[in-house]
């Protein structure tokens, strides 16, 4: 490894304008051949293949922190070895990651439906065969980073970061390696800086802003950033969470998030700001975060994430509020009419809910059905006190509620299927490769008919078809899927919660293939409209595209009828 004069600050940051302004990672030819399973999106992988194959010059260590069954270590390893130039025989990538099966998490469940592995198994023997073309160039380090033993020698030019998935974690990869970071040079890449529950990596960044430019953020959620002075192990204690003082994490949090206004970051650094904003003992503003979340994103994964993390609360506030309410002898809003004493915002969410329930009319629902479906509606929401109506996640929960109780009652008449539909499962059946296909939402079962040869038939959906359906609700907390080579969703989307938690279930089960269609934003606009026809989320094609992308490479993309239909196959 080489040595040089560090650059000063101004030459540093001129560095980064330059990389922020070519963006030469975006034109980096990467091809993946039988890669390993990963939650990283083509885009993310791409960058770190660029890294390695153009930006390193061996002056520094390579560290893979939470590599997982290895794709970002197969991307990193891949642009190595097109390196052009001298690379010593000793530069090795370092990997660090548990390797061990925890809990019931995406991770969980995939290697149990790829690998057979259950809690507390190792994953190193799949993720060496994964990465046996490469592992000469690869060092393991398995166990937990925290009883990791480091030497503290040597300067570290790229390091990647997916494995804070805690503070302690956090502050200890501060320690280890930001004092080893090549000011003008290193690159270090903050994976999860765009998702919920990583507010301790927003904070340290926002803290050692003045060490680092921010050189682009890439979908997935990683922001990329360039270190430009040196990090001493002074500045790291200052940044650690354990070290720094409640209004300082409020600080730099709220910094963090007024850099991710406008961009697909905001719901999840939405939802961060209002977990310190809690932590920091300001409930009130936490809830007025929260309030922002559901108002203006219910399309993001933060929305549930955020739905289930304040649920308990907004009962317990609920309870509060009604032993209170009905302790006075009086109330300014008692005996006012209900309109009357809901706040704006709050009345929005209700409108949801009646606009979901009146809007069911469109299914073949029987009338005494669809005015027990109202009543209850409106019995829950006007029994509640009305101190109770001011908080956003009651008027939330209750819309899914009431959602939830149409789906299960809807789909059940054959006259809920429009025949204009079999035009768009024609032309995206064309795309399906042989295999196992799962019909997700499969209703007459239309595309049974139309498959290519050599395809076996797996028909789902959340009422009973026939004696072959396999009845599941996409909207379930917990989501298990059958085994299949590809999983088709033909107008199915629109009516899931979590379509990115959906499709990371569907890569758990080692499916090759998604074929989907979408009714975007662009094409179908009105929101109202669009919650007429119980919709549960009002994406752009960019906002599809996108959660797909975490899936594979998209091979076809059309339309058909004001439908955009796409193939992703994995890499």
């Amino acid at each position: 490894m080489t040595t040089s004069t560090a650059p000063s600050i101004e030459d540093a940051v001129a560095t980064a304008k330059k990389l922020r302004s070519q963006r030469p990672w975006e034109d980096a030819e990467f091809e993946i051949k039988d890669g390993p399973r990963t939650m990283l999106a083509y885009c993310e992988q791409a960058l770190l293949h660029w890294l390695t194959r153009e930006w390193f010059q061996d002056r520094g260590s390579i560290i893979d922190a939470g590599c997982f069954l290895g794709g970002s270590t197969y991307s990193l390893a891949t642009g190595l070895d097109k390196n052009t130039r001298t690379i010593s025989d000793s530069t090795r990538i370092q990997t660090f990651d548990l390797f061990r099966v925890v809990g019931s998490s995406w991770e969980g469940d995939t290697l149990r439906n790829l690998y057979g592995l259950e809690a507390g198994e190792s994953f190193r023997p799949p993720f060496e065969r994964e990465l046996r073309r490469y592992l000469n160039r690869i060092d393991i380090h398995e166990g937990d980073l925290l009883e990791h033993q480091d030497d503290g020698r040597g300067d570290v030019e790229i390091l990647f970061i997916d494995i804070a998935k805690t503070p302690n974690l956090h502050d200890f990869v501060m320690r280890t390696w930001f004092t080893r970071l090549i000011p003008g040079h290193s690159i270090v890449v903050q994976q999860d800086y765009g998702w919920s529950y990583y507010h301790w990596g927003n904070i340290a960044m926002e803290v050692l802003s003045d060490h680092f430019e921010v050189l682009t953020d890439v979908p997935g959620a990683s922001r990329v950033y360039l270190c430009t002075k040196a990090i001493t192990p002074a500045d790291v204690e200052r940044a650690c969470y354990c070290n720094l003082w409640p209004e300082d994490k409020y600080a730099a949090m709220e910094a963090a998030l007024n850099t991710v206004r406008g961009s697909l970051y905001e719901p999840h650094l939405l939802m961060n700001m209002a977990l310190v904003a809690r932590e920091v003992g300001r409930p009130d503003v936490a809830r007025s975060f929260a309030q922002e979340l559901f108002t203006n994103f219910p399309d993001s994964p933060a929305y549930e994430m955020a739905l289930n993390l304040w649920q308990p609360v907004a009962s317990s506030d609920a309870a509060a509020v009604a032993e209170s309410a009905t302790s006075r002898e009086s109330a300014p809003t008692r005996g006012k009419p209900i309109a009357e004493t809901i706040p704006v915002p709050t009345k929005r969410f209700f409108a949801g809910v009646a606009k979901r329930v009146w809007g069911s009319k469109r299914f073949s629902l029987p009338a005494s059905e669809l005015a027990e479906i109202e009543h209850g509606a409106t019995r829950a929401l006007q029994s509640l006190p009305v101190e109770a109506m001011t908080c956003p996640i009651t008027a939330a929960l209750a819309v899914r509620s009431v959602s939830d109780s149409i789906t299960r009652r809807c789909w059940k008449s054959d006259r809920d299927f429009d025949p204009i539909w079999k035009q768009r499962i024609n032309a995206m059946a064309t795309w399906v490769q042989p295999g196992v296909v799962a019909d997700y939402g499969c209703g007459m079962m239309w595309l049974e008919n139309v498959l290519p040869k050599n395809c076996e038939y797996l028909p789902i959906d959340i009422v009973q078809r026939d004696h072959r359906t396999r009845i599941i609700d996409l909207n379930a907390t917990h989501l298990e899927l059958p085994v299949c080579d590809t999983a088709f969703f033909s107008g199915c989307f629109e009516y899931v919660d979590d379509v990115s938690r959906l499709i990371a279930a569907v890569q758990a089960t080692g499916a090759t293939q998604i074929v989907a269609s979408y009714c975007t934003r662009e094409r179908f606009p009105e929101t109202d409209l669009r919650r007429s026809q119980t919709w549960r989320n009002n994406f752009r094609l960019q906002d599809v595209l996108v959660k797909l992308l975490r899936f594979g490479e998209i091979n076809h993309l059309g339309e058909v009828n004001g439908n955009t239909i796409v193939s992703v196959c994995r890499r």
